[in-house]
């Protein structure tokens, strides 16, 4: 195990901006999601999400037209996922007070 900091770790911009600006620096922004039509083909040409169910789910919403927002990212150590794990988590269970479906703004190395 290295500190070599070589995987991706995106969240939405939901997340990033309960950051301290310090922190939010650290990151780049990486892609904006619009609410261009989405079907159950729906593929992902960032290659963050599985498909559309995946992208609701990123951004805590069971509507994919209101799956938008930007995507920040940057790359970390492994020594780091379980911290950005951890963060993903606490945002997701303050979130679930206000809304019926909650989010899930971490992906880590997503699966490719």
């Amino acid at each position: 195990m290295g500190t070599d900091k070589n995987t991706p770790l995106y969240i939405s911009n939901d997340l990033y901006l309960t950051l301290p600006k310090e922190e939010q620096d650290k990151f780049e922004l990486f892609a904006r999601y619009k609410d261009d039509p989405k079907d159950d083909d729906w593929e992902d040409e960032n290659r963050i999400f599985w498909g559309v169910d995946d992208l609701m789910e990123f951004w805590g919403t069971e509507y994919c037209s209101n799956a938008t927002g930007s995507v920040y990212k940057k790359l970390i150590s492994e020594e780091e996922v379980e911290e950005w794990e951890e963060k993903g988590e606490a945002f997701t269970s303050v979130q679930e007070d206000e809304q019926e479906v909650p989010c899930n703004p971490v992906r880590i190395d997503p699966y490719f």
